[in-house]
């Protein structure tokens, strides 16, 4: 197998065990489907060989144009993160979060994002996994998309690969201004304060996280937000001392039932880790129900969501327009 240069050159942030790892999962997707078992790749096949099948029963049902209505229209949520020994200098800190985008399902995503993003107040943006919604082929398309709704967002910009993305798209997108934490951190100051903000690869299909490394030489007193792809790494969080744990992958059932009630799971974990703000051993967690969709580009009952996590000592929500 022929490894290009600027995929070569992640292998030391990833670690070369966890590189070798990704590597083989990727390279697994390139295979023909031979049977069906309980992988997530033969999920995504089931999926993609039932999307017309899906579209054509809400079609007659006469409910495509609401779920889609749902998919294209991203609601503002508001996470307070409250922390009574907040420095000071974070108070009122906003991370925006973007989840589970799957460009490359619907072109009128990204446009619609367009308009809502410009005028929204935040200091970071966080994008936990899933740029594309193909897991075989090229990820040009979902490149190009990313690459211009980017250009909608204010430095800096930090992410994680998903299930769905492969290393191939990382270089392009760090070209285009997205940084990348692979099993890695970075340290970013507001006002002299200090917040460590941690990144680790795909945990659903890959394989290739890596906690320890990822907080490795990190401030042990910083305010430290970890961003996954999946929150089934919950367990970890605390042993790392992480304050807040971001994450997406679950969509939020993306086709629920009335109330919110979710059909199917995509991730082994209890289910009140599953959708929104939820906590684990003094740790503070946000599971995204996603920015798009994955499969089929409809929404019921789980609206899509673009999700602004703001910081502070108090109760009150700060003033974040």
């Amino acid at each position: 197998m022929t490894i290009a240069p600027s995929i070569a050159a992640l292998e030391h942030r990833l670690g070369a065990d966890n590189f070798r790892r990704r590597l083989r999962a990727e390279e697994a997707l390139l295979r023909p489907l031979r049977s069906f078992s309980s992988s997530p790749r033969t999920n995504a096949a089931k999926l993609v060989m039932n999307i017309p099948f899906i579209r054509f029963c809400f079609h007659r049902l006469g409910l495509h144009r609401r779920g889609y209505a749902q998919y294209m229209n991203p609601r503002v949520a508001d996470h307070l993160v409250r922390l009574p020994h907040l420095p000071l200098a974070l108070e009122g800190l906003t991370i925006l979060q973007l989840s589970d985008l799957h460009l490359d399902l619907d072109p009128g995503l990204g446009a619609a994002l367009a308009r809502q993003l410009p005028g929204l107040q935040y200091d970071l943006v966080v994008i936990t996994g899933d740029f594309r919604n193909r897991m075989t082929g090229s990820p040009d398309a979902a490149i190009a998309a990313v690459t211009t709704l980017r250009q909608q967002l204010r430095d800096p910009i930090f992410a994680v690969p998903g299930n769905h993305d492969m290393l191939a798209m990382v270089p392009p997108l760090e070209s285009a201004g997205v940084r990348f934490l692979l099993n890695e951190h970075v340290v970013w100051t507001r006002r002299g304060a200090a917040l460590v903000v941690a990144g680790v690869d795909d945990a659903v299909y890959h394989k290739s996280h890596d906690l320890a490394r990822a907080f490795a030489g990190a401030p042990p007193s910083a305010i430290r937000v970890l961003l996954s792809h999946s929150p089934t790494l919950y367990r970890e969080g605390p042993d790392q001392g992480v304050t807040l744990f971001l994450a997406g992958h679950t969509h939020g059932g993306q086709i629920c039932l009335p109330g919110g009630h979710m059909v199917l799971t995509s991730t082994r974990c209890p289910r009140r880790f599953l959708r929104g703000a939820w906590t684990y051993q003094g740790m503070h967690g946000y599971t995204s129900p996603g920015t798009g969709a994955c499969g089929v580009p409809l929404r019921f009952h789980c609206p899509a969501e673009i999700t602004r996590h703001i910081f502070s000592s108090g109760s009150a929500c700060p003033q974040v327009i």
